[in-house]
């Protein structure tokens, strides 16, 4: 599909004030399903100690714009080498691909050891509650013990966090495409960083 040459939102904070960062909004975001649980810049600042620590198993990954640029299949070497480790170290147990996207993740899957979950039709995906509840009772687990990591408020956190899975937001790494300017996507994804803005001034 062709990219609209808009650029990707703006990181929350300066890179030098958020390196290694996760920012806790646990403490502001009751009754608020637009408010993630975290927000942290780019996947490697993600504290998944601090989520191990807190009961979390599981992770969820959304795919385009949160681990590739849209429509891709190269994951930053940083990355890769950063969830390797938390692997490794058994911070989480699984990483899990999901994406509304209809292409082919097995090569992502394969170079993360990940498992991918997708997506049904119509109202069997992001962000519907159908498609938490599929997720949570094909890892067979509490939603509690699962964290969901993407670059969108409307697909990825509010969506989540519905079910009381745990949510972490990240900044896009690429531009939108078209379709999320369909429907009003992208203004309300403004609106909604522009909130998480807004409500971090109370921390």
């Amino acid at each position: 599909m062709e990219k609209i040459g808009k650029s990707p939102l703006l990181p929350l904070e300066d890179e030098t004030q958020s390196k290694r960062r996760m920012i806790d909004l646990t403490s502001i975001n009751q009754g608020d399903f637009y408010l993630p649980d975290y927000y942290a810049s780019q996947i490697t600042d993600i504290d998944f100690e601090k989520l191990k620590q807190q009961g979390v198993r599981f992770a969820l990954f959304d795919v385009d714009n949160t681990l590739t640029k849209v429509h891709e299949n190269e994951i930053p070497q940083d990355v890769l080498t950063f969830l390797s480790n938390v692997l490794k170290s058994q911070q989480v147990e699984q990483i899990y691909l999901v994406s509304n996207s209809r292409r082919d993740l097995s090569c992502l899957a394969r170079v993360l050891g990940a498992t991918i979950i997708k997506p049904g039709i119509i109202r069997n995906k992001k962000p519907y509650k159908s498609f938490f509840n599929q997720i949570i009772e094909t890892i067979r687990c509490k939603p509690e013990e699962v964290a969901m990591i993407g670059d969108k408020i409307v697909h990825d956190i509010y969506g989540a966090r519905r079910l009381g899975i745990k949510t972490v937001l990240v900044d896009p790494i690429g531009p939108f495409v078209w379709p999320y300017y369909l429907f009003g996507l992208s203004r309300k994804e403004k609106k909604h960083r522009k909130h998480l803005e807004e409500s971090k001034s109370k921390l």
